[in-house]
């Protein structure tokens, strides 16, 4: 089932037939950039479930357990994912170009300024598998996630 690149820092998700792989403190272009070099076809994960959003909030809650990250309280502390738009009134899209069909969260129309959507991993408790948006082009990020469908 697993390619030889899969390794046991990728965690394979049935529901998506999909591999993920954690990134530490980075931005979203060059995450987007590491993700791609990693195997072609891989990008920021895309997130199409509640399921999906689930699995990979609990994947990075207990990677990040015991990181040396200097928590901020901000959106700083959360996941890049592969959602986006280009400038604020924008239509979102994914990295991977599949279907921006999924967002059980924070409305991001109503967001101003802030043009890349993440996952809430740093206070879980009441948000597990819930996202927002923030704007990661003047912040490190806490983690960003990979994503490859085998």
């Amino acid at each position: 089932m697993f390619l030889a690149f899969i390794d046991n820092t990728w965690r394979y998700y049935p529901r998506t037939c999909s591999c993920y792989k954690i990134l530490n403190s980075t931005y979203f272009e060059q995450a987007q950039e590491d993700c791609s070099n990693l195997f072609p076809g891989s990008n920021l994960v895309s997130i199409h479930s509640d399921s999906e959003a689930i699995f990979v909030s609990d994947m990075v809650i207990a990677a990040i357990e015991n990181d040396n990250w200097e928590v901020h309280h901000d959106g700083e502390d959360d996941t890049i994912i592969g959602l986006y738009r280009t400038e604020v009134g924008a239509p979102w899209q994914h990295t991977d170009h599949t279907p921006y069909d999924f967002f059980p969260w924070i409305a991001p129309d109503t967001s101003i300024n802030n043009n890349y959507g993440t996952l809430i991993t740093s206070s879980a408790p009441g948000y597990r598998g819930f996202g927002g948006v923030y704007s990661t082009e003047n912040y490190i990020i806490r983690t960003a996630v990979c994503k490859y469908q085998l």
